[in-house]
């Protein structure tokens, strides 16, 4: 009886082997098919131009603390813009005068942008903000921003 044990367990063992063996591909891979192109300036990239929009906002929402001096908003844009043409912003207060509170110009530097507001004292705690990047051609993107109040 032993024996027979020993034997079923060889044949299905041998079996499951040589199915998965079987099914292995040996072939050798397909080689430039699918390897990052390179875009001749240097720079490396996994995704390459896949946005259709020339700005847009990593985050819909920024919220400085009360011990904050500065926020930073960030964003990606179109790679192809050069220094010549500069990304404007604006924070504006989100009421239905829309007064500009702070504005100010920023490079788009391999495909992304960053702002850096250090002038938070011009923002009242507590009150909705609207930040808005836009393109010389038009295309905008926004986020809102509050800075938080001491409770």
């Amino acid at each position: 009886m032993n024996y027979r044990k020993w034997i079923n367990l060889t044949v299905i063992l041998s079996s499951t082997l040589f199915g998965l063996v079987h099914f292995q591909n040996c072939a050798p891979a397909a080689i430039g098919t699918n390897a990052p192109q390179s875009a001749g300036d240097g720079e490396v990239r996994v995704v390459d131009d896949w946005s259709q929009t020339k700005v847009s906002m990593i985050s819909q929402i920024v919220e400085a603390q009360p011990t904050d001096s500065w926020v930073r908003l960030e964003g990606f844009c179109d790679r192809h813009f050069d220094e010549s043409d500069p990304l404007t912003w604006e924070i504006r207060q989100a009421t239905a005068s829309e007064d500009v509170v702070l504005a100010g110009t920023v490079d788009c530097q391999r495909g992304g942008f960053r702002v850096e507001v250090s002038d938070l004292a011009q923002l009242t705690c507590g009150l909705l903000y609207s930040f808005e990047i836009r393109t010389v051609d038009g295309e905008f993107d926004q986020a809102a921003v509050v800075r938080k109040c001491n409770l």
